[in-house]
């Protein structure tokens, strides 16, 4: 986040699956929480 600021970026964007709770609770630990209304799509080639 801080090399982000530096680079005068608007916002970090990450994905976790809802079944890694470790990784989910690492991102709450740094005070963010996930946001609603995103929809992430995935197709096979």
């Amino acid at each position: 986040m801080e090399e982000a600021a530096a680079n005068r970026c608007s916002w970090v964007e990450w994905t976790a699956d809802d079944d890694n709770p470790a990784a989910l609770r690492f991102y709450e630990s740094l005070g963010v929480q996930p946001r609603e209304g995103k929809v992430f799509y995935r197709t096979s080639v």
